[in-house]
């Protein structure tokens, strides 16, 4: 007997692309999939063009706007599938995806999830498309070392046990970007191997040519993510072989990098400061980018100077006593 996929699609305000999600959902040679359509408060008419469009042949409901990580949980509660592929508005699948990734997970029970490789495009050009770049750090097994400091997952990559989902508890709600690398970085720590299944390309991901979401938006959630990765880790030798501070003093760099470009500047370059403590790589270059943007700061930010000086201090003698502690052990 073929065992069930539920086939989650999140969707806001997405109409425009929403049928190329569905369609390539409906078109899997898998026989045994339900679709799950799970709109996040549209307000361009989703509801009525889906339900008009589609029928009975897809479950549609409609929930108030809560983003796209509760959409997510939401289609999970209504899942009856023993494997789970989530599938974004914009993206597409391709027809033999299912049907190859059950059948590798039926085979070896030992693993989590499976994935394959992803195409990538632009809205306003979709016969353009070239490789998803992560692709050259696919990994077999346990992925979580290689995903912490090198992420590749896309959702529409991967096929999962809705067992592993459900374990870790889905997807973490306060989230407003990278709720999918959480999802992962959650899984693989929870024990869940994966697979990279070579061969034809499963997915193609959507690049909106318009996206105007932040950066720093986006920086601030991976380093949100990484410290409540820490968090679940009690070890303190695996969190010291992970080399998780200094993912996370990487990803603070960036995002105090992102506020000062978008004219926070006072608070990026302490965002940025207080990441050296963490990640000390190329530590030369950043002082240097630190103290030219703190001499750019404007004069009545003169207190602010004398505080980056004091933090700067601190962290050089902080430093120093890192490296002697290091020496010690």
């Amino acid at each position: 007997m073929n065992p069930l996929v539920s086939i989650i699609i999140p969707t806001y305000n997405c109409r425009r692309w929403l049928g190329q999600a569905i369609d390539s959902a409906l078109a899997q040679t898998y026989p045994h999939c339900e679709i799950i359509v799970v709109d996040d408060g549209s307000t361009d008419g989703t509801g009525e063009w889906v339900q008009r469009q589609y029928k009975d042949r897809i479950r549609y409901v409609w929930q108030k706007n809560s983003g796209r990580g509760a959409a997510r949980n939401h289609g999970l509660e209504m899942a009856q599938g023993e494997y789970v592929q989530f599938l974004d508005a914009d993206d597409m699948i391709s027809l033999h995806k299912i049907a190859a990734h059950v059948k590798f997970l039926e085979k070896h029970p030992e693993f989590g999830a499976v994935y394959g490789h992803c195409r990538v495009f632009y809205d306003n050009d979709e016969q353009r498309t070239w490789d998803w770049p992560g692709q050259i750090h696919y990994v077999s097994g346990d992925i979580l070392e290689q995903e912490i400091h090198r992420p590749f997952l896309l959702p529409i990559m991967v096929l999962v046990r809705k067992y592993w989902v459900e374990h870790v508890g889905g997807f973490q709600v306060n989230l407003h970007s990278n709720e999918d690398w959480d999802l992962w970085l959650r899984i693989a720590l929870a024990g869940a191997r994966f697979h990279y299944l070579p061969g034809r390309v499963v997915a193609w991901y959507r690049r909106r040519a318009n996206d105007t979401a932040k950066a720093s938006v986006h920086l601030q959630s991976g380093v949100i993510v990484l410290r409540r990765l820490e968090s679940l880790i009690n070890n303190r030798e695996e969190r010291r072989r992970l080399h998780l501070k200094q993912a996370i003093g990487k990803w603070q760099y960036s995002y105090g990098r992102a506020l000062v470009e978008e004219g926070q500047r006072r608070v990026g370059i302490a965002e940025m400061v207080k990441s050296l403590l963490l990640n000390r790589d190329d530590l030369g270059r950043k002082l240097v980018t630190i103290s030219g943007l703190t001499f750019l700061l404007p004069d009545q930010a003169r207190g602010a100077k004398a505080t980056l000086r004091t933090w700067l201090r601190s962290l050089h003698d902080g430093i120093t006593l890192q490296l002697f502690q290091e020496s010690d052990e």
